[in-house]
């Protein structure tokens, strides 16, 4: 899958009075659907890879959901 839209999400203003190195803490984040796919039955791991990297990073993955869909 490629992204075509980038989100760009709203910086929340920093507390600190020295600038980090980290990561700044993000106001939303953007929504994507990736697609469906099967799930074996059992412990299994789900792995996201960044195959091509448009710029100088990579997309920041706050979290997966996953939803059951029925057979």
């Amino acid at each position: 899958m490629t992204i075509s839209q980038p989100f760009q999400a709203a910086q929340l203003p920093s507390p600190d009075r020295v600038p980090r190195k980290e990561a700044y803490e993000m106001a939303d984040w953007g929504h994507l659907v990736i697609d469906t796919f099967r799930v074996p039955a059992g412990k299994t791991s789900i792995r996201l890879k960044a195959l091509k990297i448009a710029g100088s990073s990579a997309a920041e993955i706050d979290g997966l959901r996953l939803s059951f869909v029925g057979n």
